[in-house]
């Protein structure tokens, strides 16, 4: 049997050889491209929602973010919304879900396990795996917010559980805030161990993070992302979530960073500023906001291009390949050795 024998038999048994493959690429190829989502577009078509879908019936108002040219294999972005005196209904699901509000106000909340977290701008709510959830608007005005979420991977996997509450509202059985105070830096003794729970439910409050920012904002920060904030899991230690991560970061006017890429996918909300960031061969202009998307394993860099701090939400998904050492970053100018097998910048840590 000659070789052209043997590749007509695999073929016919369902199997093939290596050799038959094309020459493999030695970097990753990403499937997506970069892409911006203009507010203006999405403010016309949330109205269009608004005035067309019945929650009662569709269950949610949302609207996923859509990249033309294929969609992340790991993590979701899109927006919901909630009109004044609605009620979206109690249900949870193996999907890890965060809540970036970009419209809301005190009236407004969240309910996790039993927790109400208002809703104010700026806000960042976590809702866990398998945690009990739902939404109201009390107030007189709608309420707008980022959902991310992992549920491309749950779907890939074939793990994507869902159940609802057996009644439309679940019973509000802690105090607001209530884990901000169980999980603050000063705490009640526990004996958890970190590792059995899959998350908390929790808020961090924009008045917060937006002091912090303030407070740093003299200090050099990051050569690549300028003054950049993780929100650390007050639990864990670790990033927001087991598969993804969230940050904050702040652009002084003018500033125009490094370039650098990773191999993990982040996803950006403008929630002040002008600017543009440049993914590749792309310039992707942005303003108070809008929306992109740098896929992985693609150079970028971004530049503040107005009078006034520019302030860009990220959620990425390097969380869930740093465990399997399937994170690698590169800095522009900064030599990589061809015989590390392994690296990683966390903050300005690497290991060789």
């Amino acid at each position: 049997m000659d070789l052209e024998e043997l590749d007509r038999l695999m073929e016919k048994k369902r199997m093939r050889g290596y050799w038959t493959r094309e020459e493999p690429s030695y970097e990753p190829l990403s499937s997506i491209a970069p892409f911006v989502w203009k507010w203006a577009d999405i403010e016309e078509v949330l109205e269009g929602a608004a005035k067309a879908v019945d929650i009662s019936k569709a269950f949610r108002r949302n609207i996923s973010l859509v990249n033309p040219t294929g969609q992340p294999k790991t993590i979701n972005m899109g927006l919901q919304l909630v009109l004044p005196g609605e009620k979206a209904r109690a249900h949870r699901h193996t999907g890890e879900a965060i809540r970036f509000i970009i419209q809301g106000n005190c009236k407004a909340w969240s309910t996790v396990d039993g927790e109400p977290m208002i809703m104010e701008p700026g806000d960042l709510l976590l809702t866990p795996n398998w945690s009990w959830h739902d939404h109201e608007n009390d107030s007189d005005e709608p309420v707008i917010w980022i959902d991310g979420l992992n549920a491309s991977i749950l779907g890939y996997l074939g793990l994507a559980f869902r159940e609802d509450f057996p009644t439309p509202q679940q019973p509000q059985e802690s105090p607001p805030e209530y884990s901000q105070h169980l999980f603050s830096l000063t705490r009640s003794k526990r004996s958890d161990d970190p590792a059995d729970l899959p998350g908390i439910p929790y808020r961090y409050g924009w008045s917060q993070t937006q002091e912090t920012l303030n407070g740093l904002k003299s200090s050099a920060g990051d050569s690549c992302d300028g003054l950049i904030l993780n929100y650390v899991n007050p639990w864990t230690g670790g990033p927001t979530l087991p598969t993804y991560s969230c940050a904050i970061q702040l652009l002084r006017p003018g500033l125009k960073t490094k370039a650098h890429r990773h191999t993990s996918t982040t996803y950006y909300h403008v929630v002040q500023g002008t600017g543009a960031s440049r993914v590749g061969k792309a310039s992707l202009g942005w303003a108070k906001r809008d929306f992109f998307v740098v896929p992985p394993w693609s150079w970028h860099s971004h530049e503040n291009l107005g009078d006034e701090d520019a302030i860009l939400f990220s959620m990425s998904d390097w969380p869930l390949l740093k465990p399997f050492g399937l994170y690698r970053e590169e800095i522009e100018g900064e030599e990589v050795p061809r015989n590390r097998k392994r690296w990683f910048r966390a903050g300005r840590e690497k290991s060789r």
